[in-house]
């Protein structure tokens, strides 16, 4: 015990002098975030207009209640639009600097919101939408280590193509539309640029057992106290996790322009270990035959960006993603999942100060 107050005195010494003398700013928002979004995350928030070529796994039929698979009729398209609105808002970022190797420090309450539009390559019918957000704490040390700490949001919906088909169909009423959903889950997350031009991060999402709302149903883990259909594990080993790492190379090679990124992304999918497909790549049609099966692996999705600035946040992205649809509401595509994507996209940076 003696030991340990020692310690913490000489600690509580150590970080007095190092504030003894410090500039304190405060600034009221800022859209340049202190834990910058992952380039190479389909899910970041930016605004983005691109256009998508599916060389497998386009959209063609929904897969509703786990039974009915339905097709859309589509005639060969490969062919996809995006429109993306999204931003990363900063608000109340407090900073200290000081001399010292961890200076500055900076924290902040952050919001990271997109709305991910999907519609056919004529631009005349939504396929489908997600809506993703993020709010809570982000910290900063020396610019060279951010995290984040807080709750993460998957929300998806059909798009009036899809309702139209559906109001065509007898097999399908808008009560039975199933979206892919993760409300509110918590998430942490750490990035580190250890040298310039070179960042690692690395995130963990998790389920809370009261969670306000998860689809589909057989994704759902046995233990959740706020849902009734879940799969068959009475195990309760199953999770329903999400982790995901990344690495982001930026230099500047024409002058003229601006940073060139070339960036890697890997998200892994607890729910890979849920099987709701016959061997012969069919859907089961039968509930009870759905289950968690701990031998398999977490479904990979794997995205590759080159990204090229043109001017002041103006950049065009080449994405090349695989083992995941476009949008998260086609989760049952993701097994066969490759498209590449060719978007502009416009990231400001503007910050609004307080205190100086």
């Amino acid at each position: 015990m003696k030991k340990l107050s020692i310690i913490l005195v000489v600690a509580l010494v150590c970080l007095t002098s190092l504030f003894a003398t410090f500039d304190y700013s405060l600034d009221f928002i800022s859209l340049d975030p202190l834990h910058k979004e992952y380039i190479a995350d389909k899910n970041s928030a930016n605004i983005a207009f691109g256009y998508i070529h599916n060389f497998s796994g386009f959209p063609d039929h929904i897969h509703q209640d786990s039974l009915i698979v339905y097709p859309l009729e589509y005639k060969g398209q490969k062919g996809m639009t995006q429109i993306k609105v999204g931003e990363n808002f900063s608000l109340l970022r407090n900073t200290f600097s000081f001399d010292g190797f961890i200076s500055p420090i900076s924290f902040d309450f952050s919001i990271q919101a997109a709305l991910n539009f999907i519609l056919d390559d004529g631009i005349t019918d939504i396929i489908a939408e997600d809506g993703v957000y993020f709010f809570g704490l982000t910290a900063s040390v020396a610019d060279k280590v951010s995290m984040r700490a807080g709750f993460h949001h998957y929300s998806n919906h059909y798009g009036d193509y899809v309702y139209k088909k559906m109001e065509q169909s007898q097999l399908l009423t808008f009560d039975r539309i199933q979206k892919y959903l993760r409300m509110m889950t918590y998430v942490v997350g750490v990035s580190v640029e250890p040298i310039d031009g070179i960042r690692l991060y690395g995130e963990y999402n998790w389920v809370p057992a009261n969670i306000d709302g998860f689809r589909p149903w057989m994704f759902r883990p046995d233990w959740l106290t706020s849902e009734d259909h879940t799969i068959n594990d009475p195990s309760g080993k199953y999770k329903a996790r999400i982790v995901n790492f990344g690495l982001e190379l930026s230099h500047t090679f024409f002058k003229s322009l601006g940073t060139t990124t070339l960036a890697c992304d890997l998200h892994l999918y607890e729910e890979g270990q849920i099987v709701y497909k016959n061997e012969d790549g069919s859907y089961m049609t039968n509930e009870a035959d759905i289950h968690y099966d701990p031998t398999l692996p977490w479904r990979r999705e794997i995205s590759v960006v080159l990204s090229q600035e043109l001017a002041t946040d103006f950049f065009i992205e080449i994405l090349y993603c695989q083992g995941a649809s476009p949008i998260n509401m086609f989760y049952f595509l993701n097994d066969d999942a490759k498209w590449l994507k060719v978007s502009f996209k416009y990231n400001p940076n503007p910050t609004v100060a307080l205190i100086k």
